[in-house]
């Protein structure tokens, strides 16, 4: 299918903010405050914590078949050596392309990245000075997701700080690459840090979800917390577009 165009629109480039005058760089400054609306941070992070509960869901759905499997081959739950485990769970993987070892880390991962960008929706909205200009604030340059909370004052839990720590500990090494970006230094023995998951620990937590309580405080922490701050950050919207691009100004010029 060929579509025909007249000759006078193939050099020309049509968008609601680029007018006949403007150049690139006009456009893309203007396209680049339109981004910085506190309403497409608040979007992405809620795709992102669609996605995470999709993988949460095919993880979870991967455990149980695996579970489900070793209780058919009469599997001893209660005393098992490490390597028995891990024979029995290859065997079970060995027999179909569609099993899997679940992968609870990239929920993680997702799930730090959708609160991350819901927390820098609620930061744009609650310090909308900082919005419309070429380049981000360097408030937003940080991945701690409990700083960013404190600073839009956003309270949490013991167990709400805890595991969004936990999940900001994941994030700068193993939900995102095989190790950290930095060895860890500790002289407590509760800090060691043996890396990442080996396939027999992995086994073991196909088990017991240990992560589901995990999930639970991250879902709480929305309903919770996050869901009124939200609503806010959408019934500003207006608002914010509106201190971003003056379009009273803009129509008067245009106008005259």
């Amino acid at each position: 299918m060929r579509l025909l165009v007249e000759p006078e629109m193939k050099d020309q480039i049509y968008h609601y903010l680029f007018s006949p005058s403007s150049n690139a760089g006009d456009f893309n400054r203007q396209m680049y405050r339109l981004s910085q609306q506190p309403t497409n941070w608040a979007s992405k992070g809620m795709r992102l914590r669609r996605d995470a509960s999709l993988f949460y869901e095919t993880s979870e759905k991967a455990r149980l078949i695996l579970v489900t499997e070793l209780e058919r081959s009469n599997f001893n739950f209660g005393r098992f050596y490490r390597w028995e485990l891990q024979e029995k769970i290859l065997q079970i993987l060995n027999k179909s392309q569609d099993y899997f070892l679940p992968d609870f880390d990239t929920y993680y991962l997702l799930m730090h990245l959708a609160i991350e960008n819901v927390l820098k929706a609620i930061w744009l909205d609650h310090y909308p000075e900082n919005i419309g200009f070429d380049k981000l604030p360097r408030a937003l340059n940080t991945h701690n997701l409990c700083r960013l909370a404190a600073e839009v004052n956003l309270p949490l839990s013991t167990n709400q700080e805890k595991v969004l720590s936990k999940i900001g500990e994941l994030f700068l090494g193993y939900s995102r690459y095989p190790i950290r970006n930095s060895v860890k230094l500790t002289s407590k023995h509760e800090d060691l840090d043996f890396g990442e998951k080996t396939f027999d620990s992995t086994c073991i937590d196909c088990l017991e979800n240990p992560y589901a309580q995990d999930k639970q405080v991250l879902d709480e922490l929305f309903t919770e917390r996050l869901q009124t701050r939200l609503e806010q950050v959408f019934a500003n919207s207006h608002e914010r577009m509106q201190s971003t691009f003056d379009f009273t100004t803009e129509g008067t010029e245009s106008a005259n």
